[in-house]
């Protein structure tokens, strides 16, 4: 879920385990979602930004 207030964009990720096998790959993943997360958004932010100042 992604929710944008105040100058802040959040990002909130929903995990559900039906498998053990997934809640051990999610292990490893998470550290790579946690350190891509935060450039994905900043990015995301960046384009926004250039689309608002370019239409106006």
């Amino acid at each position: 879920m992604i929710h944008a207030a105040d100058g802040r964009l959040e990002l909130t990720t929903f995990v559900r385990y039906d498998r053990s096998l997934g809640r051990w790959a999610w292990v490893p993943l998470s550290a790579v979602h946690r350190r891509l997360a935060p450039s994905v958004l900043t990015d995301a932010i960046a384009r926004l930004d250039g689309r608002v100042t370019s239409q106006a």
